[in-house]
């Protein structure tokens, strides 16, 4: 199964949204360490073409998690400040979880 065209550009947004949630949670609890660790393996599903059903829906739920905690800053808003860019490995996903 191939991820939908609406879930590669989620996932290649996520890494920016991860980032913002990182700098500008109050608690650094905010950001778990599930959440993240969920879309960093959605990225790797992807990347070695092993999408399926379970790991989109768990995608979606951490994907809505983090954009819920960073409301009412959007994906648009910091697409206007931000260059967007790849998840890709190891882009920082070492740091964030090292600040869980």
């Amino acid at each position: 199964m191939k991820p939908q065209p609406a879930e590669v550009e989620a996932l290649e947004k996520s890494g920016n949204l991860l980032r913002f949630a990182a700098e500008n949670v109050k608690e650094v609890k905010e950001l778990s360490e599930p959440t993240v660790s969920t879309i960093a393996t959605a990225w790797k599903q992807y990347e070695d073409q092993n999408w399926d059903p379970d790991i989109s829906t768990k995608f979606w739920t951490a994907y809505a998690t983090i954009c819920a905690l960073i409301r009412p800053v959007t994906l648009d808003s910091l697409s206007t400040n931000q260059k967007i860019s790849k998840f890709g490995s190891g882009s920082g996903l070492v740091h964030l979880l090292r600040r869980l």
